[in-house]
């Protein structure tokens, strides 16, 4: 009886360990490794996505690559590489296509008045009334971090700065917005996506599972990954304010999906900052990628 119940709470034991790329949304085994690769290189600008491959340095790209997201840089698709680039994550490019330089924090462009307003529509996993209150905490992290940006909801769809909705692979946000032209790719992959200033769209990916920290939800027999709905928002929404991506790993701004209450790190506070308020720059503030 002892040996038939230590085998039991093994099983259950084991059933809960975290799942970590079969919940992700890829079939490794039928992956066409070196296709994904070269495409995911060009659609986040570590090649150019306007010029053929026989063209370019595809070294080069792995390499810019492996030196953003930290990586031993090989210039080589490894085991590594692959698996960092198979991670769900934000659709945003993560490098310049227009040049070189990347700082810690980069910007894109800035709005032109600090007194901004949203129109929400909301998804499909929680209540409105869940997805009201966690959009408005996720702008709060900005405008407690830039105290001179405030942030207010309107139900006027025509006269508002920032446009936040869900949709599913070829979406154009809400009925009235003309279609996006990046798709999204179902559960896993590209988790949302937003556009920087003065456009002021937040679209997010209703083929996956929202909840407002995220994590593994359901019993172990039907468990599936769900994203964070804040961590997310407070993300993109830095992305409509004006933040590109960072290269550090703690920041917000970092490329990757990440579960659980975010915590602006200095180098996403340096970046809102750099942008509405008055920092001090100092030549340590840039880091240079190769293309």
């Amino acid at each position: 009886m002892e040996g038939n119940m230590a085998r039991f709470l093994f099983l259950v034991v084991f059933s809960l360990l975290p799942i970590h790329h079969c919940v992700l949304g890829f079939d490794e085994e039928d992956e066409d490794d070196e296709g994904f690769a070269m495409l995911y290189l060009q659609n986040y600008h570590y090649l150019s996505p306007d010029e053929d491959l026989a063209n370019q340095n595809t070294t080069k790209g792995i390499e810019n690559f492996q030196k953003f997201f930290g990586l031993q840089v090989t210039g080589q698709l490894d085991e590594d590489t692959l698996y960092m680039m198979k991670k769900p994550r934000c659709g945003d490019a993560d490098v310049d296509i227009h040049g070189s330089r990347i700082k810690r924090y980069a910007t894109r462009g800035k709005w032109t008045k600090r007194n901004l307003t949203y129109y929400l529509s909301f998804g499909d996993d929680m209540s409105q009334a869940d997805q009201s209150r966690i959009v408005a905490e996720a702008f709060k992290y900005w405008s407690d971090a830039a105290q001179n940006l405030t942030f207010n909801r309107t139900q006027d769809y025509n006269n508002t700065d920032f446009r936040i909705s869900f949709g599913r692979r070829s979406h154009g946000g809400v009925p009235r917005e003309k279609p996006c032209p990046y798709s999204f790719d179902g559960p896993g992959g590209i988790i949302a996506h937003a556009y920087y200033p003065s456009k002021g769209f937040i679209h997010f990916d209703d083929d996956e599972d929202f909840t407002e920290l995220g994590g593994v939800k359901g019993w172990w027999w039907t468990a599936k990954q769900s994203r964070s709905l804040l961590y997310t928002a407070v993300h993109e929404i830095g992305h409509a304010l004006g933040l590109a991506h960072s290269n550090v790993r703690g920041a917000v701004m970092w490329p990757l999906a990440r579960n659980g209450r975010p915590v602006l790190h200095q180098d996403d506070i340096d970046g809102i900052n750099s942008l509405y308020g008055n920092p001090k720059v100092t030549p340590t503030d840039a880091e240079e990628v190769e293309t």
